[in-house]
């Protein structure tokens, strides 16, 4: 399968049609999708900060040839998108990003329809950083990080576990060095240096060309040249491999870490479905928090425990912890403002809840935000309510340190609620060990 037709696959796979209207997508923008209607090269600077920030989250694709609101499929001007030259907007892109990006241009037919597609591939080197001054607000040294269905400027969290990221790659290449090392026996082990040219070891030196050294590449196996290319300049270096002892490297200490979790971070752990590497820590965080109306039933579930270890484990928090506790022994998150009466608030209740009901998300986007999360406390989900935890996630990211107190309280509320109708049922019916295991 060729890069093209496995990309092409990828996206098949990202893409779903609305099974009622044919040419319409169901599948929203998000954390690894961008539609656009057709491709301009006037907006070179807005495809360039969205495919910085697909870099460092994940990868993903800009799709050209979708109208927006709705997302009705209308295809690319073929006469146009067969124009675009590749190697002025490689250029572009190697002016305003560092590293390179990895990107791929191509089309695919979907829902009967021509697509122009631009991928980026997750970057290798991250963070990717903007270069210059341009478009769009970017700025000389400028982060993207690709947040649902926004490109925006990174914030703390992932820029820490960006450079951490960068730290633990360092240390592993490290390692792994030592490790060859080790294997082949120091005494056989040789230092090229790309800078000076000079290969140094017990043995001796050897220098090489300036010219050669120019032309010296770090090639991978199976990769020696490239379709209708010449093979890339090649020094083979033979020597002894000698066994070692087993001992002769020592142990590697391991170094905890602490862990930047506060409401904002607990709370979009949740709506975006995440299972962190330490759900504990947010439990616990979360006993710690002014409100005690956050999502916990998803973190005890990540780690496998029970509600009887989950109680274990509150009850070792000092602050909330009577508050929480009595979540965890049944008291339920309480629906919020009525629906049975004809006032305003309550018809605007209601009408959310049937927007729910049918999974239309995009009816919510221009209501009161609180009456959303009033209506959303009512609600009971059937299933894991993807695009609602999606817009919620978008609110959160977006407006809720903005946000009144009482926009944010009923928020909380909200999330809590869902939080526990998707995970209550299986931590008080978990059988597993928890905390012990």
């Amino acid at each position: 399968m060729t890069t093209e037709e496995a990309l092409t696959a990828e996206l098949s796979g990202l893409l779903r049609l609305d099974p009622d209207a044919p040419k319409r997508l169901a599948s929203r923008e998000n954390s690894r999708l961008e539609y656009k209607e057709s491709f301009n090269w006037a907006n070179r600077a807005k495809y360039g900060k969205t495919l910085a920030a697909f870099a460092n989250a994940s990868g993903g694709f800009i799709v050209f040839g979708v109208q927006d609101s709705p997302r009705l499929l209308l295809g690319v001007n073929d006469e146009i998108f067969d124009a675009i030259d590749l190697a002025r907007f490689s250029a572009y892109l190697n002016s305003a990003y560092a590293p390179e990006l990895e990107w791929e241009l191509f089309s695919t037919h979907f829902g009967g329809v021509r697509l122009g597609v631009l991928y980026v591939a997750l970057a290798k080197e991250r963070p990717v950083v903007s270069l210059k001054d341009d478009r769009e607000g970017i700025r000389e040294s400028d982060i993207y990080y690709r947040y649902r269905a926004r490109s925006q400027r990174i914030r703390y969290p992932e820029l820490q576990s960006l450079l951490l990221e960068r730290q633990h790659r360092e240390r592993d290449s490290w390692l792994d060095h030592l490790s060859r090392v080790g294997r082949i026996g120091v005494e056989n082990v040789g230092v090229l240096d790309l800078v000076e040219g000079e290969l140094s070891g017990r043995g001796g030196r050897l220098l090489v060309s300036s010219d050669l050294l120019e032309k010296v590449q770090f090639i991978r196996k199976g990769r020696f040249a490239q379709s209708g290319q010449p093979g890339a300049p090649t020094l083979r270096l033979v020597g002894d491999v000698e066994a070692v002892a087993p001992n002769s490297l020592a142990p590697v200490r391991t170094v905890a870490r602490p862990l930047v979790i506060g409401e904002r971070e607990i709370l979009l752990a949740f709506l975006r479905q995440e299972r962190p590497q330490a759900p504990i820590e947010y439990i616990r965080q979360a006993c710690r928090e002014t409100s005690l109306y956050m999502p916990i039933y998803h973190f005890a579930h990540s780690a496998n425990l029970g509600i009887g270890e989950l109680r274990d484990l509150i009850s070792g928090e000092p602050r909330r912890r009577n508050a929480i506790h009595k979540r965890v022994e049944g008291a339920r998150v309480s629906p919020v403002g009525t629906l049975n009466a004809m006032t305003p608030q309550a018809i605007q209740r209601r009408e959310i809840l049937e927007a729910l009901a049918q999974d239309d998300v995009d009816a919510l986007r221009p209501r009161d935000r609180v009456r959303l999360f009033e209506a959303i406390t009512h609600f009971v989900p059937t299933a894991t309510p993807a695009a609602l935890l999606e817009l919620l996630a978008e609110l959160v990211q977006d407006e809720f340190d903005e946000a009144s107190s009482n926009v944010r309280s009923i928020c909380r509320k909200s999330v809590a609620h869902l939080d526990e109708a998707m995970n209550y049922a299986a931590v008080r019916d978990a059988q597993n060990p928890g905390i012990g295991s």
